[in-house]
């Protein structure tokens, strides 16, 4: 009496779940749409988010790429309403590892991430023309680093 295949289930509370079963879960590709609207397509693994997959808020937030566990983990993109873009690694719905994020104010950061922030090595280009190239530690430059000002000032040194 467990559901098994392909179907289609409602819950009480308004999600809606149509796609493959397997003993009871939600398991293989499906589609969920829940009682707010937002609605994700993609792959699942005993009930949760679990391999490829598209989150669309109805925000306008959407996350398009690997999930594990119900959290985004491996390469995705992350797109904000307002226009806002990162992809690259996640790792337990963080930013982790390589990545870009892009602004719709022009600016741009290349470089790794540790649980969401700046750290390591990454070029930061701001809208204005200038550059940072070098370390950073907690989103901040921090250690070796060249900053090159958009009126050709150019900065090579120590961050703190």
């Amino acid at each position: 009496d467990k559901r098994h295949g392909f179907g289609e289930y409602r819950w009480v509370c308004g999600d809606m779940y149509i796609g493959e079963w397997f003993e009871g879960k939600m398991h293989g590709k499906g589609v969920t749409t829940y009682a707010n609207g937002n609605q994700y397509e993609g792959h699942f693994k005993e009930d949760r988010r679990d391999g490829h997959g598209k989150l669309v808020c109805v925000d306008g937030l959407t996350f398009e790429g690997e999930w594990k566990n119900n959290m985004r983990n491996g390469q995705g993109t992350l797109t904000f309403p307002n226009g806002d873009q990162y992809e690259g690694g996640w790792w337990d719905d963080q930013k982790h590892g390589k990545g870009i994020d892009s602004f719709v104010n022009g600016n741009r950061f290349e470089g790794i991430y540790d649980h969401n922030q700046k750290s390591g090595t990454g070029i930061m280009t701001f809208a204005n023309g200038d550059v940072y190239d070098g370390d950073w530690f907690q989103d901040t430059m921090h250690g070796k680093g060249t900053y090159k000002f958009n009126n050709g000032y150019v900065y090579e040194g120590s961050w703190q």
